[in-house]
């Protein structure tokens, strides 16, 4: 049997797909009983599907991911009975993993440079986006208004400082030139304007944000609250591109989560050194008396977040070969191995042990380290792959619970063990099918010890 196929890229309208992408728009949160819950969160696929597309359909797919951002910027959810409720939208760190896999398939020919592209002034300025992404992560609910019992608008003051820092930075001239350029052609005119269109709705999403109870049970919503879940897809797309080595990588991290508890408690010191009614040695005693007793570091620091950074990193460079070149061969396997089995005892084992859940950003770091299972080990990593995933995640249960209060879940097995395979099945599909490339792909088969 032939070992390694190609696929060509397709002429096929990109529009039959995207009914598929509204199906997968959709979650389902289903409490059977108080042990048993259903969590179907069918979203974690869409990075696989505009992959899959991107592989097959090149550039066509633009019109696809400017649509699919159009979908990202609206939610709406419906509580159909007390155990049962149903929800509709795209989280907006799914459609940023979304658009990087596609590029990563398509890995396009840009006739912009970075340089080209932004001022000057952006070489200072750029310092201002980590800032703004550590706002957008722990102040998202600084800016919050209740106008009504049933509705709310809020600000998120991260996303509005990245908008300004990109506003301030960016050759508008260049970047409207380069706009009519490649979308305002005649034969484009129509995806130029779903693109412009997309852009502003973005932005808008970002700026604020807005939910609205239509009536009991149904509720809509507009706009981003907060960057949940953008820290380990950053934290991926860093190491996965090689932009930064992933021990700074690490090292920023840790600093960007313990900087939260480092500000939360200046700001009680401030609060109580400033108390009209406190004076100063009563004030610093009772800060002194708040951080000895450790109240302080269980309320801010946010070691799951944390967690599934580290992971994330350490599955980025396990993957990183495959994610240059699309290329199965390119990858130095023990090399893989080594950083895939770190990623998932550090995701199993580094987790608090009052969490039973991995949540949605888990699931898809699980889905992640099963497709690299079904890369390198093929048909044994879509049996083996989801076993071995739920043998450890019971195993980093039982090892880190040290009261009766903690268990392992029946429905988080279901869950892993249903997202290890899809994520694995198509790691077997792009170990036996190689795309072709649009630029040079220049790697050899490379095996190395680690």
């Amino acid at each position: 049997m032939q070992s390694d196929l190609s696929i060509k890229q397709s002429h096929a309208s990109t529009w039959s797909w995207f009914a598929l992408v509204l199906l997968l728009a959709f979650a389902i949160f289903w409490a059977l009983s108080d042990l048993l819950r259903l969590r179907l969160e069918l979203y974690l696929f869409i990075p696989l599907l505009t992959g899959w597309l991107a592989s097959r359909l090149g550039f066509q797919l633009v019109s696809f991911l400017s649509a699919l951002g159009a979908i990202t910027v609206f939610s709406l959810g419906e509580r159909l009975f007390p155990a049962l409720s149903i929800s509709f939208g795209i989280p907006f760190w799914i459609y940023v993993l979304a658009m990087f896999t596609a590029l990563a398939f398509v890995r396009p020919r840009w006739h912009l440079s970075l340089p080209q592209l932004f001022e000057a002034r952006w070489q200072w300025l750029r310092w201002l986006l980590l800032i703004a992404l550590w706002m957008a992560v722990f102040k998202d609910l600084d800016l919050l208004w209740k106008l009504s019992n049933t509705f709310r608008i809020g600000v998120n003051p991260g996303f509005v400082l990245l908008i300004l820092v990109l506003a301030a930075s960016i050759k508008w001239s260049v970047f409207s030139q380069w706009l009519r350029r490649e979308y305002w052609r005649r034969d484009h005119a129509l995806q130029g304007v779903l693109t412009m269109g997309v852009i502003v709705l973005l932005v808008l999403g970002l700026l604020f944000n807005f939910r609205w109870n239509v009536f009991a049970g149904l509720s809509f919503g507009f706009g981003f609250k907060s960057a949940d879940g953008l820290v380990p897809v950053i934290a991926f797309l860093l190491a996965v591109s090689a932009i930064l080595d992933w021990r700074l990588i690490l090292m920023l991290l840790v600093g960007f989560f313990a900087s939260e508890v480092a500000v939360s408690w200046l700001g009680e010191m401030f609060a109580a050194l400033s108390n009209g009614e406190t004076d100063a040695a009563d004030g610093a005693a009772a800060v002194r008396e708040a951080i000895g007793s450790g109240s302080l570091s269980r309320t801010y620091f946010n070691w799951v977040d944390l967690i599934q950074g580290i992971t994330a990193v350490l599955l980025g460079v396990a993957i990183a070969p495959f994610w240059r070149d699309q290329d199965h061969s390119s990858l130095r396997i023990n090399r893989t191995r080594l950083f895939l089995i770190l990623a998932l005892v550090v995701l199993f084992f580094g987790m608090p042990n009052y969490t039973q859940s991995i949540g949605s950003t888990g699931l898809m770091l699980v889905g992640c380290a099963a497709y690299i299972m079904g890369l390198i080990w093929q048909v044994r990593g879509i049996i083996a792959g989801p076993l071995l995933i739920q043998m450890l995640y019971l195993l980093g249960q039982i090892v880190g619970c040290i009261d009766d209060s903690c268990h392992a879940n029946a429905y988080e097995l279901v869950n892993i063990a249903f997202v290890a395979f899809v994520f694995g099945f198509f790691g077997l599909l792009s170990n036996r099918y190689q795309v072709h490339p649009s630029v040079p792909n220049e790697s050899g088969v490379k095996e190395d010890e680690p």
